[in-house]
Order: structure tokens, then sequence, then C-alpha cells
């Protein structure tokens, strides 16, 4: 009986030089736009980087985010925002000779009923036989790298989001601040918000601006997006300010004042 170890990463980067190959995929990430009962197609280079010939395997996958913002992986279809099972690849299947590349095309085909944001990772997987790991025999090295899908319906999709609440932490006099935003999407697509925090004081000077990473959220999802700033305030009056841009519409905003009084070292 064989023995199958497999190296999926997080970040969907495969390597794995120490048993004989390596692959990449361009593009890591496809943001399409169908209309109902239309299509969207395009290619994905696919790349060995590896000193031998492999076999490659291309298929669809669910995936849906934990709480941690991991990805977590599903069979075609069971994902409440899937679009898998709308996928064709062509070719499905192929060989990659040693730092060879191939353009691998594929087609997502919105139903007439679509509305909103849909979901997939094409998955490109590779294995080879070992008969050296672990001194064991027909020892199958098994590994796989994804490009996410983001498909958005056109004409039927609306991005909204709000911010619920905007934290600055009670951070004394010559200490680190801390800052934490509620976002949540209550539109029917997906949205990457991004944005900064400013510090300025009453006379409109800016002290401090830190900009936020960009974070994707699905229809219906939350997150708390906690930064840092290491510097400090001298005593007086200040008013923090968050800005966040998320796609569509006027940029959502929210204001706190803070006061930092140096005898007592609070604010």
């Amino acid at each position: 009986m064989r023995k199958i170890i497999s190296f999926i990463s997080a970040v969907f980067v495969l390597s794995a030089c120490a048993y004989g190959f390596s692959l990449n995929v361009d593009p890591s990430s496809l943001w399409l736009s169908a209309a109902p009962g239309e299509s969207a197609s395009g290619s994905i280079i696919v790349e060995n980087r590896g000193d031998e010939e492999i076999t490659v395997r291309a298929y669809a996958e669910d995936w849906v985010y934990q709480a941690d913002r991991s990805k977590a992986f599903k069979k075609p279809g069971s994902a409440k925002y899937s679009c898998s099972r709308w996928i064709s690849i062509y070719p499905d299947s192929f060989k990659l000779g040693a730092r060879e590349s191939k353009s691998v095309n594929y087609t997502v085909t919105s139903p007439l009923d679509s509305s909103g944001g849909y979901y997939s990772v094409i998955f490109f997987e590779t294995q080879k036989e070992s008969f050296n790991l672990v001194r064991k025999p027909n020892v199958i090295i098994a590994g796989r790298i994804g490009t996410i899908v983001y498909l958005d319906t056109k004409g039927r999709s609306e991005k909204k989001a709000v911010l619920e609440n905007f934290l600055v932490s009670n951070a004394a006099y010559g200490k680190p601040m801390y800052f934490k935003l509620f976002l949540k999407n209550e539109g029917n697509t997906f949205v990457a918000p991004t944005g900064n925090i400013i510090i300025t004081d009453q006379d409109a000077r800016l002290y401090a601006r830190i900009d936020l990473k960009k974070n994707y959220l699905l229809q219906g999802e939350k997150v708390a997006i906690v930064e840092k700033w290491t510097n400090s305030l001298s005593a007086g009056t200040y008013d923090v300010i968050a800005t966040i841009d998320y796609g569509a519409g006027a940029p959502i905003s929210a204001q706190r004042r803070i006061v930092i009084n140096k005898e007592s070292g609070k604010r």
C-alpha cells in the first residue's frame, strides 16, 4: 500500500525542492465579473521550477474563511457561495518538463439566477514516487498550489461595508497606543477594505498616519482590525480619525477625541 505525504501551505506556495519538484502559478488570485448567464474566461500560467518532469492535475474546490482568517477547503459545491461547479479547466491534466511552463485556460459561467459574490480555488496538484523517503518503497510525495477565484455578478451586486465601532486604548502618557476597528460587510458580494488612522491636534497638525492593511470580507462577515502605534504623544488634546475605503461609494470614517494628561499619566 502506498503512503501519501502532502505539502500544502496556507498561502498556496508549493515548494518541495528537496524531493525534486517545485510548482508556481500566476496569478495567485482572479477577480472576475460576469452577468447572469454569461462567462468570464482567461488563463493561468503554471510553472515547473524543478529539475524533473512532473504530471499536473487541475480541479476546483470551495473555500471559506476560518475564525483566524485562514482558509479551509471543502468539496466543490458544499460552501454557501460556491462557484466551483461553474468552472471548466483545459487542460485539466498535463505534463511539465523541467523548468517548463504552460498556460491553462479557465471559463466560469454564471447561472441565470446568480446574484452577488461567489468563490472558488483552482488547484494544481502534482505528485511523484520516492523510494528513499523514510526508507520505504512506493511513497508518494504530493503537493498542490492554488489560484483563488472571486466572482462578482455584474448588475446584481451591492458593495456595502459599515464601521460598527472604533476603539482607542487608554495608553498612558509616553506609552504606545492601540486601535481596534470593527468592520462588517452588509452587501451581497466581497469587499476589500483598506484605509488609515490619523492623529491630529486641535490646530489640525498631523502627528501620525497609520496605514491599514487590506482585508477581504465575504458577504455577512465581520472582522476586527487591530493596529499599534509605537510612538507617543505629549500632553494635550488630539483627534484620532479612522477612514475606510471599501471600493464603493464614499469612504466611511469614525473619530475619537483623546486628552493626554502629563501629570496624571492618563487619558
